[in-house]
């Protein structure tokens, strides 16, 4: 699922929590190096891989999917 509004609303939620690039890597089982491509939009979010972003995120999935279709 590449896209830049569902990085930008991980990222954004990511802060609110006030939790590092390294923080959420470890909660979904990858480094900060992922995080940071999945937040600026280079690496796209799999099913699997936004689940666990909403889980360690504490949101659902549908949270970060209607983000899908708005405007940036």
């Amino acid at each position: 699922m590449k896209n830049k509004n569902i990085a930008k609303a991980i990222k954004q939620r990511r802060k609110e929590l006030r939790l590092s690039q390294s923080d959420l890597g470890t909660m979904i089982g990858r480094n900060s190096g992922y995080v940071d491509l999945v937040e600026t939009g280079v690496t796209k979010v799999n099913s699997f891989y936004l689940k666990k972003f909403a889980d360690a995120l504490g949101k659902d999935e549908e949270y970060f999917r209607k983000y899908k279709n708005k405007a940036s």
